[in-house]
């Protein structure tokens, strides 16, 4: 039985059940009785036939919704959300729940994340300040413009070469020195022993492991096979977990992760252990070396906050470039620029001008790029940045939108219209996290290896999973996978963080109050994934479960396309209104089906109790993978009585 979102006069979607046969019928393609999971991996299009999570709740059985007043946690593994809000039971603070979270979903949805990664975390304290924490990875200090040149296409995606220098770890002891109530090693502690057991392979686990390029790849190194794979006891062949068979024991990672536990961060640190790591990943055809470790290190910085138009003057709080927080910001302030809702647009209209929106938005990113400080600059981005905090730019970008067709490419962005700059390749991976304590403390963090496993390059000494954060970098000897010409603000340069997608956000209510924590991972789709939740939810009056669960559009600018999801998940299919493709067709978008996720968000809404000084908090996580959100149910007397006194 498949269950199938499907449109309602384009505003709302609902559940409908299509016909009960012996074996789900996707596509046309039957899948056996009893299969445990298939894959078409041109088009990253697997089926997970047993366990089926729902729509509502996740592999097992916690619900995607959950509501609070005690501290809420959003994540796409359910696990990790448990073990973030047992750290916010015992009197933690966001911040001590996001490392604990963090670090579990570095363990156990290692595709996306983990420790040989880094991350953008934007924190909001419960007294109004908010501050960004930027460990994205660096660039190696050998990194030239021309690395690439002569090498292969992959170069920059598979094996040492492709790896910057992670600062996932130092990011996450960074911020926990500065908020951490909890001792250092209460939070790396669960991950660790996760490592070390392994864990039940959840369907979303599957799903990805079985693709054929993706399990090839895992199987082509004994490192990666050993640590992601099975070994089938009559030949010794790897092959993928099937749902809740046990998997993925790292002791290597275990023994690592309980020394940062006990020692701290700069254990790994020390001369001989980044020797051994410079020595692997340069064994492998890289250039990291142990200085680059060293010299690389995480930035606190303001966030950027905007004021977005429309009938309510919520505040936009998002992290600066080289996060794509300000796109963020420029496609929302388009569309809200209207002054007329969603509903009152028209499914198909409402579509247009958003679609319109991401491609004026996407064409202005390719102005973005680390700026890096004011000792090392890199990218000026100061002048696109005044542009897009400039509501009279936006305001010149709607008048552009044409309500009846698609613009000629050229027009769209400006005087920032990238047509001889091309686009920064995306980020595949990565995963969010939203946290809210009792004390009004949020993060919104979201965390990344880039691509599928990264790198693919594991440390023997360490355990560690490298990224392959060079491939967001533009390379200046070859066009983009989009057959684009390079953007120079994304050019590789040493220590320099390459752009992401990346955009945790938080938004606040015309009084300064919390109001919505939210983010998303799925590279470019991030930025679309955000925009597309916050428009359904704070200016459509949507539920938030059913505003993360809705099909969803994807443009950015180029490739000339219009993406719109047409894919089966756990036996969902997530497919927009029939009608709205075909408007946005007949307006000229060149509509393309995507079967996989664009986006995948996880957030957290804020809202005022009836007769009471108290704020109800609702945590929500996307159906598009294995998500649940978390609620701390109690705490303890003393625990309880600081939270009530925490200002």
């Amino acid at each position: 039985m498949t269950a199938v979102f499907t449109g309602r006069d384009g505003g709302g979607r609902g559940f409908r059940k299509a016909p009960t046969t012996d074996s789900p019928t996707v596509y046309g393609f039957i899948v056996p009785p009893g299969a445990v999971a298939g894959c078409n991996d041109s088009e990253a299009l697997c089926l997970i036939t047993k366990p089926v999570p729902s729509p509502e709740q996740d592999y097992r059985g916690h619900p995607r919704k959950v509501k609070g007043t005690k501290g809420l946690v959003a994540s796409d593994q359910s696990r990790c959300a448990d073990i973030g809000a047992r750290a916010l039971e015992d009197g933690g603070h966001a911040v001590d729940a996001a490392v604990a979270v963090v670090l579990c979903q570095g363990v156990v949805n290692p595709f996306a994340s983990g420790v040989g990664g880094g991350h953008f975390a934007l924190i909001r304290s419960a007294n109004g300040s908010s501050e960004f924490i930027n460990a994205r990875e660096v660039a190696p200090g050998a990194a030239r413009p021309d690395m690439y040149s002569g090498r292969p296409q992959n170069a920059s995606l598979d094996g040492g070469l492709a790896v910057t220098v992670p600062l996932e770890l130092k990011g996450l002891e960074l911020a926990w020195r500065r908020y951490g109530r909890l001792p250092w090693a209460r939070l790396v502690n669960p991950a660790a022993e996760i490592a070390r057991h392994g864990f039940a392979a959840h369907p979303y686990y599957v799903y990805v492991v079985t693709g054929d390029s993706t399990f090839n790849r895992l199987k082509s190194d004994p490192l990666t096979a050993e640590a992601f794979l099975v070994r089938d006891p009559r030949d010794g062949s790897y092959r993928a977990p099937r749902v809740g068979e046990l998997c993925c024991r790292r002791p290597v990672l275990a023994d690592t992760l309980d020394s940062v536990a006990k020692y701290g961060v700069s254990w790994l640190y020390e001369p001989k252990r980044l020797e051994e790591m410079a020595a692997e990943i340069q064994a492998a055809g890289g250039i990291v070396t142990a200085a680059d470790f060293l010299a690389a290190e995480p930035r606190v910085e303001l966030p950027l906050t905007y004021t977005l138009p429309g009938p309510v003057s919520y505040k936009l709080l998002v992290p600066p470039p080289p996060s794509s927080g300000a796109v963020l910001y420029l496609a929302l302030s388009i569309v809200l620029g209207y002054n007329t809702t969603l509903d009152q647009m028209g499914p198909v209209l409402a579509a247009h001008r958003q679609v319109e929106a991401m491609k004026h938005a996407f064409a202005v990113r390719n102005a973005l790029g680390d700026p890096g400080t004011p000792s090392r600059p890199f990218t000026d981005v100061a002048a696109v940045l005044k542009d897009i905090s400039n509501g009279s730019f936006a305001d010149y970008l709607r008048s552009l939108i044409n309500d009846s067709s698609v613009l000629p490419l050229k027009m769209y962005g400006g005087r920032w219209n990238p047509m001889v700059t091309g686009v920064s390749p995306e980020d595949h991976g990565t995963s969010h996290i939203a946290i809210l304590d009792a004390y009004g403390n949020a993060v919104s963090v979201t965390t990344t290896i880039n691509a599928i496993f990264g790198s693919n390059l594991i440390s023997k000494s360490t355990g560690i999973l490298f990224n392959n954060e060079m491939d967001d970098f533009s390379r200046n000897d070859t066009a983009n996978k989009y057959n684009l010409p390079p953007a120079v603000a994304n050019s590789i340069e040493p220590f320099k963080r390459p752009l992401s997608s990346m955009s945790p956000a938080m938004v606040l209510d015309p009084n300064g109050q919390l109001r919505m924590v939210v983010g998303a991972s799925n590279g470019p789709r991030i930025i679309t994934g955000i925009m597309q939740t916050i428009l359904r939810v704070l200016y459509g009056g949507m539920d938030p479960l059913r505003a993360v669960s809705e099909p969803r559009l994807h443009d950015q600018w180029q490739p000339n396309r219009c993406l719109y999801e047409n894919f089966t998940l756990n036996g969902v299919t997530f497919t927009p209104d029939p009608r709205v493709i075909a408007g946005l067709a007949a307006k000229g978008d060149n509509m393309e089906p995507h079967n996989d996720q664009l986006g995948d968000v996880q957030a957290i809404l804020l809202e005022d109790m009836a007769g009471t000084s108290s704020r109800l908090g609702i945590a929500v996580a996307d159906p598009r993978k294995d998500g649940a959100p978390a609620a701390v149910a109690a705490m303890s007397p003393m625990t309880a009585k600081a939270a009530a006194g925490a200002g």
